[in-house]
């Protein structure tokens, strides 16, 4: 990597169904990478005309005011957005287990049909944790900032740091994950 190597990575459309069959709940997904590190992201939802942003250091923003991830204790009454792996069906018996697994924890799922849009929501304090199977960067790299900057923290599905490459993610407040993991 060259010094003050930036990298733009942008989704230009995270719901791509939704979006073609008329439902409300896509994104436009930007992060800027310097030297491997996100720095800057926004998510925007057109038809909400909600814009979060965050910039490392500074916090996370929707449409201007400050976000953060409440601290709870445990998954019990909690509601947990997801996706489904349709483009991975061989992951289909594992998703389902720990859908299975955490359907008797947490309080409800959701399924909004875009990461980048479910990592803000995560941000917001709209759901509580946020957990997908083989996602790609661009699904999550703008998300991942703004959890970080919310005070939430992202995971792969044992504790680590791996979700950059298997793409399987856990978000949240570091309670709710470290329960999860």
């Amino acid at each position: 990597m060259v010094k003050n190597d930036i990298q733009w990575v942008i989704d230009p459309l995270d719901g791509k169904t939704n979006f073609t069959k008329h439902l409300p709940h896509f994104s436009v997904s930007i992060a800027v990478r310097i030297n491997g590190c996100t720095e800057i992201a926004a998510i925007y939802n057109p038809m909400l005309n909600e814009l979060f942003t965050a910039v490392r250091g500074q916090g996370a923003q929707l449409n201007g005011y400050r976000l953060r991830i409440k601290n709870n204790n445990e998954l019990e009454g909690e509601i947990i957005a997801t996706g489904f792996p349709f483009k991975a069906k061989q992951h289909s018996a594992a998703y389902i287990n720990i859908v299975a697994k955490l359907f008797k924890k947490c309080a409800d799922f959701r399924r909004t049909g875009s990461a980048a849009f479910d990592l803000a929501y995560v941000a917001a304090d709209r759901v509580d944790g946020f957990f997908e199977i083989g996602l790609k960067p661009w699904d999550f790299m703008a998300g991942e900032l703004l959890v970080r900057e919310a005070g939430g923290i992202l995971t792969d599905f044992v504790g680590g740091h791996n979700y950059l490459t298997s793409g399987n993610l856990l978000a949240g407040s570091r309670r709710i994950v470290k329960k999860w993991c």
